[in-house]
């Protein structure tokens, strides 16, 4: 019985130092990578059936991602909204070509990494400080900006700062979904 209680309280020591060095060594970004690769989405909104993305030369794959969620609380259903992104990565300024055969147009945009908010705030909740400080110095913490890249203004050669926020491109996907 003496072996046994030493088995299990060396056990337990185990387990218990392994979980503390998870939750110590973990991070909201961090975790989010390793699962993404090591790249993340930006979606591309108001494009033409024919876009195409080429980043350094390279065309990209468009895939189908999960941008926002709606919960009616009344009926207890869930709404996912998906829409074309590319995934790409993330912790340097890239820039993407952007064309449209159909239309003959062709346009860059440069994405710059910033601060993600989801990230930060996950990190305020699930790993206070050792989270934002992992999350610092591996720049697991960012995301690329503009996350909603309005594919028109591209092709047409519109100034970022003349778009539409990033607020009502979403909304104008999310409607476009809808069928509105």
């Amino acid at each position: 019985m003496k072996h046994f209680k030493l088995l299990s309280s060396s056990s337990m020591l185990s387990f218990g130092i392994a979980s503390l060095s998870l939750f110590t060594f973990s991070s909201c970004g961090t975790v989010a990578s390793s699962f993404s690769g090591g790249k993340r989405p930006s979606f591309i909104v108001n494009a033409p059936q024919d876009v195409i993305v080429k980043l350094d030369g390279t065309p990209l794959d468009l895939s189908s991602e999960l941008f926002t969620s709606s919960v009616n609380i009344g009926a207890k259903a869930t709404t996912d909204f998906s829409t074309a992104a590319v995934n790409l990565p993330y912790k340097k300024a890239i820039t993407l070509e952007i064309s449209s055969p159909s239309t003959g147009r062709t346009g860059t945009i440069e994405l710059k990494p910033k601060g993600s908010s989801a990230i930060f705030w996950g990190n305020l909740i699930f790993a206070p400080i050792v989270g934002h400080i992992i999350d610092g110095v591996t720049g697991n913490s960012k995301t690329l900006r503009p996350k909603y890249i309005d594919v028109t203004s591209v092709l047409n050669k519109v100034s970022f700062k003349d778009w539409p926020s990033q607020g009502q491109l979403k909304r104008r996907e999310k409607d476009l979904i809808k069928g509105k």
